[in-house]
């Protein structure tokens, strides 16, 4: 949060803040009294494990009619934007506009912003000018982080009165240790009265903020955006099932419209680190058969087959994707067709096979270049995602030849038995030369990328600094394309040599066996 953005909302509370119908005290925005409200509550937090009581209604839940409206009002906004089944999760310093249009094109039907810091909402407008979320083209969920009703309540209703944004997303997953400290995502439910308070106060303020919301648009954003706003929930699991259940049907109760269930427990972690432990998806298949609202899936979804096999396995209306989409949109969200495969015998009549829209992370990240310098995204993010541990290109580095004694391979000398190619290193073979130079690219992407990422301001994208940065990384990535390209149709044609050996020695055999 800015602190002397906090200090002078203080003095002098800003515009927005004073038209919310949500009543904020001001005072609540003090960051040096967010700290020690968390410290507070993080010392009074009972010791063990959560049983399902720890989260029973109570009098601010929906019961009788009333949840049956509210369930109904769910289906029909989850109806409203589309029916999403593949979505984008929420990622800090990766979940740029940019991105989010880079999985668009890729086939995410819906994307998240980053985690944004609730209070850092409401106090600074400096802080809502960095991120973009006016000009998506498709339906946006806004993510919230903040263990203090005041700070949720008031961003969400700001949030909820803009057209583009389709939903607010309560943080109640986030393991990472800034979380523990600050009492919010997958620690907020350890206050199970704050958790309750932090809900029911958003829930509000969406309805509020929805009421203020012009009408929706049929034409615009190719008619995406939806007539209202409605308050999401991202969890992960405790270790116990009926925790989980327990913990899934008081936010529907407190008034999700939504809820994302990721199979993993806090203590799996976060980040490039999320897949040391694979995610449980019986808990969330759990989660799904209590719940009445929308349930999206989270967890272990690295590719197209994924989302597949973790729909059937949960029945959930949605699967997102965090790590394996930053690594390779073009493969989770890839359309799917049926081709005739042809054939007899055992062989099936059709295969289910992936049309990437794009042939590998290189042309994924080329791409995602040229959008981000069409949007003047910031220079951090265009880092991130080209230089970042979560790049949308590969960093292996090259391995020097050398022959059977271990000493390198003396010029001219014959690899494999195959001669060098023209302009290839010496000693090394055509393929041998073509892995390397895939190896060597990357780093003048880093090195450029670290040029970018030490600009200050979006405007600096005109500078010569700039201009010389974005020339080196667009000639490292074509580069990159090329020999990923090459090495592509190589593999295609092994592939056709392999399955043409393999039919020659099935006719042999049957004409042998028709013979005898």
């Amino acid at each position: 949060m800015d602190v002397d953005a906090c200090e002078r909302a203080r003095e002098a509370p800003p515009a927005e803040a004073e038209t919310l119908a949500w009543t904020l005290d001001m005072a609540d925005f003090g960051c040096e009294a967010a700290a020690d409200d968390a410290g507070a509550r993080a010392a009074a937090r009972p010791a063990g494990p959560r049983q399902p009581t720890d989260y029973m209604p109570d009098e601010r839940c929906l019961s009788g009619e009333a949840l049956e409206a509210h369930v109904a009002e769910a289906r029909a906004w989850f109806k409203s934007i589309g029916a999403p089944r593949l979505w984008v999760a929420p990622l800090v310093g990766y979940s740029d506009a940019s991105f989010r249009q880079l999985a668009r094109e890729c086939g995410a039907n819906i994307a998240h912003t980053q985690m944004l810091d609730s209070g850092g909402w409401v106090c600074s407008p400096s802080y809502r000018a960095l991120h973009d979320l006016e000009s998506d083209e498709g339906p946006l969920i806004v993510q919230l982080g903040g263990s203090r009703a005041a700070q949720l309540a008031g961003a969400a209703e700001m949030l909820a009165a803009l057209p583009s944004v389709a939903g607010v997303e309560l943080n109640l997953g986030c393991p990472q240790r800034c979380a523990r400290q600050a009492g919010f995502g997958a620690f907020l439910a350890e206050d199970v009265d704050n958790l309750r308070e932090c809900v029911h106060a958003m829930r509000r303020a969406v309805d509020a903020g929805s009421a203020r919301r012009p009408p929706a648009d049929a034409t615009a954003a190719g008619g995406a955006r939806a007539a209202r706003c409605a308050l999401l929930c991202k969890v992960r699991c405790f270790a116990q099932p009926e925790v989980t259940v327990a913990y899934a049907r008081l936010l529907e109760a407190l008034g999700a419209h939504l809820v994302t269930v990721h199979g993993r427990t806090r203590h799996a972690g976060g980040g490039r680190h999320t897949g040391a432990m694979l995610a449980n998806w019986g808990w969330v298949r759990e989660a799904k058969e209590a719940l009445r609202v929308p349930v999206v899936a989270n967890g272990n979804v690295r590719h197209w087959r994924d989302v597949e096999a973790l729909l059937a396995a949960t029945g959930c209306e949605g699967v997102m994707s965090g790590v394996g989409a930053l690594r390779v949109p073009h493969r989770v969200f890839a359309p799917v067709h049926r081709t005739a495969d042809g054939g007899g015998g055992d062989r099936p009549a059709a295969r289910l096979r992936a049309r990437p829209l794009f042939a590998s992370r290189a042309h994924v990240a080329a791409r995602y270049f040229e959008i981000a310098l069409q949007r003047r995204e910031a220079p951090s993010h265009v880092h991130a995602h080209l230089a970042g541990s979560l790049a949308l290109v590969s960093f292996a580095q090259p391995q020097p030849r050398r022959h059977a004694a271990g000493r390198p391979a003396a010029s001219g000398a014959r690899i494999g038995g195959e001669a060098p190619a023209a302009g290839a290193p010496a000693g090394e073979s055509a393929p041998a030369a073509s892995r390397a130079q895939r190896a060597r690219i990357p780093n003048s992407i880093s090195r450029a990328a670290w040029a970018i990422r030490r600009l200050r301001g979006f405007y600096h994208w005109e500078s010569d600094a700039a201009r010389e940065a974005v020339v080196a990384i667009r000639a490292a990535l074509a580069a990159q394309c090329a020999a990923e390209a090459a090495l592509c149709a190589a593999k295609v044609v092994s592939e056709t040599e392999s399955e043409s050996d393999d039919e020659g020695g099935e006719d042999d055999v049957a004409s042998s066996t028709a013979g005898g």
